[in-house]
């Protein structure tokens, strides 16, 4: 408690009336007026205050009064800034899948003439005849070689699926149709007087391509494909094609 004496103004010093009360002994009283100075304590309030600030997420330095020597001198230390009560996000446990450049194998298939080369999604030996990307649709084909993983040889095109009996009847029938065309193509070249012979003919699986194989006196022998071209358009309504057989065997 406070003396009489230690609330005394000093001598030569006006001093304003104080209305002194404890807040224990008045609970219900929420102000202390003091003339000329008006001012509002709620201790209530202030522990009401101290109670939100523990929940805020913004963390706040805490204070403690430590006493010194004397008893009426206390000097106020900040510890550190404690830290937020949120809990850390927990560390995410789901895996990606990374797609694995190793995932296919490079395989050589052969054609009627030539070969190239495709991935192999799935494993294929030598001799299985496959369904490979074609020009604009599907070509047939027979694996003739499974090359080292460690080739350089790489290639856009993939083998598509192992050839269903579906793929092996219309494989047939593509055989009947180059036969009866073969000769078609011969007299056509006659006619435009084309400098240069046919050597073979072979439609892609789907019947969307047709290739002209053509034997000509040299390698730097121009053969100027286009009227036959234009012709054989107008008759198969497919997309023609010519390769020169010299090209094929190097």
């Amino acid at each position: 408690m406070l003396s009489v004496a230690a609330l005394s103004p000093a001598a030569g010093v006006s001093a304003s009336p104080v209305t002194i009360f404890s807040p224990s002994k008045h609970p219900f009283m929420k102000r202390m007026v003091a003339v000329p100075n008006r001012f509002s304590f709620d201790p209530y309030k202030a522990a009401r205050m101290q109670m939100n600030a523990t929940s805020s997420v913004v963390p706040l330095p805490a204070v403690a009064a430590v006493p010194t020597q004397a008893s009426t001198t206390f000097v106020v230390n900040a510890a550190a800034p404690s830290t937020s009560i949120l809990p850390a996000p927990a560390a995410s446990t789901r895996s990606v899948a990374v797609p694995s450049m190793l995932s296919f194998r490079m395989v050589m298939v052969g054609f009627k003439h030539g070969s190239a080369a495709f991935r192999a999604p799935f494993r294929v030996s030598e001799g299985d005849k496959v369904i490979v990307e074609g020009d604009r649709g599907e070509h047939i084909g027979v694996v003739s070689s499974v090359l080292p993983s460690t080739t350089a040889i790489m290639s856009n095109s993939k083998i598509i699926r192992r050839a269903t009996a579906a793929d092996l009847e219309a494989a047939e029938v593509k055989k009947d149709k180059e036969f009866a065309v073969m000769s078609e193509v011969i007299k056509i070249a006659k006619e435009v007087r084309l400098n240069a012979a046919i050597a073979d003919v072979e439609f892609q699986l789907d019947l969307n391509k047709l290739t002209i194989f053509v034997e000509r006196s040299s390698s730097s022998t121009f053969v100027d494909f286009r009227k036959l071209q234009r012709t054989l358009f107008k008759m198969f309504h497919c997309r023609i094609w010519f390769v020169y057989m010299d090209e094929v065997s190097n």
